[in-house]
């Protein structure tokens, strides 16, 4: 059985083994797989979106993390020094991120409205993990009046969440990002589950 937990600051001390378990997976996932030069420090990956209004969808399955989610308002900020960061998509069309062009968007500005969140650091071990966590992570956003998330990531997701049910539309052109084709990219939450 999956059991699909939301995490967030009020109850992320129950879940810091699966949290720990999760950033973890990132780094494995992302900078040993995928060779990512994003920021982490020793077998974890952890950056600046992870932080007090971030949430985490989190599948735990026979004891194991068996798939997760990052979820962060479009609404957010937050300031490191001088330096001051809403969400991925949004920094990275402002220039913000190195590597990732500022075109993604076309020229149209990020969203930041409460209707639209942002999901990115997304795995799951296998098919019916990836639908459980898209099922959690729609029944959570929709809890909380949400009615789509933004993404960069790679363009044939876009495909894969089409297939599942979740209207996606690309919002901006191909990039090659560490060598794969990237894209951001607006998926429809669905209000029937």
């Amino acid at each position: 059985m999956i059991n699909a937990i939301v995490v967030d600051e009020k109850n992320s001390g129950f879940y810091g083994g699966l949290l720990q378990a999760q950033f973890q997976r990132r780094y494995e996932l992302f900078a040993e797989t995928l060779g990512w030069d994003i920021p982490r420090s020793t077998q974890t990956e952890r950056d600046q979106y992870d932080r007090a209004e971030t949430v985490y969808i989190l599948l735990e399955e026979a004891g194991e993390l068996s798939g997760y989610a990052r979820l962060l308002p479009t609404t957010a900020e937050a300031r490191y020094g001088s330096v001051g960061f809403s969400y991925l998509v949004k920094d990275a069309s402002s220039g913000l991120l190195p590597g990732i062009p500022t075109e993604i968007l076309r020229g149209t500005p990020a969203p930041v409205s409460q209707e639209v969140w942002e999901m990115t650091r997304v795995e799951a071990n296998d098919r019916r993990n990836l639908v459980a966590l898209f099922e959690a992570a729609n029944r959570y956003l929709t809890s909380v009046g949400a009615k789509s998330t933004i993404t960069f990531t790679r363009k044939s997701f876009a495909g894969i969440l089409n297939r599942l049910g979740y209207e996606t539309e690309i919002l901006g052109p191909d990039c090659s990002y560490e060598g794969k084709p990237y894209c951001a990219m607006e998926t429809q939450l669905r209000f029937d589950n």
